[in-house]
């Protein structure tokens, strides 16, 4: 008689709190004045995947020709499922972003035809394993005990941004948008996860 395997329950997502993710914005300045073209990445990085909630993939296909700063909206057409999407964003992620593109992009495209946004520290378009390490090391760099033995990785961010803005009250619709999601089955499980956080 052939026994399946149990498959273990998935780990539960813990979503960082908003003061965390302050924390990962703060921790970029610790290295600034030494490397000022990778802070500025890297606050962009953040406003990417946490602020305008994208996912790994989706982030890392984005071009420069998808950031609309005059308009405040990214361009998604390497979306989930083919559903490209604009994602709006706001006056502090227009800031990141543009600081990045003018003070810190033009320097490390090492080549013209460099379409990428997020730039690697070669001058190419960064992965998703290498922007995994770059948050890891802010990770590091904060002053937060609890947030340096969380598991971290892009996704987080964008969990965290989808708890953070049902908390403030946005609609489920409206986040499931914003998100992407085709149903909102997919996004409901944010209201578990906000009924569970002990703080946001």
């Amino acid at each position: 008689l052939e026994i399946k395997k149990e498959v273990p329950n998935p780990r539960p997502i813990v979503p960082l709190t908003t003061g965390q993710i302050k924390s990962l914005y703060e921790a970029t300045r610790t290295y600034e004045s030494k490397q000022p073209h990778l802070a500025l990445r890297d606050r962009a990085m953040l406003s990417i995947f946490y602020d305008c909630g994208l996912r790994r993939n989706e982030g890392i296909g984005l071009d420069l020709s998808d950031v609309h700063l005059d308009n405040r909206l990214l361009y998604v057409k390497y979306a989930k499922g083919g559903q490209a999407r604009f994602v709006p964003f706001g006056q502090e992620t227009s800031r990141h972003l543009t600081s990045y593109i003018y003070d810190a992009r033009s320097v490390m495209a090492r080549a013209p035809n460099t379409h990428a946004l997020l730039l690697s520290s070669q001058g190419t378009r960064a992965s998703g394993g290498a922007l995994n390490t770059r948050l890891k090391h802010l990770q590091g760099h904060t002053e937060d005990p609890i947030l340096q033995q969380q598991e971290i990785h892009l996704h987080l961010l964008r969990h965290s941004i989808a708890t953070h803005l049902l908390f403030e009250g946005m609609e489920l619709e409206k986040v499931a948008r914003f998100l992407g999601h085709k149903s909102l089955e997919s996004t409901q499980v944010y209201t578990h996860i906000l009924s569970d956080a002990e703080t946001i």
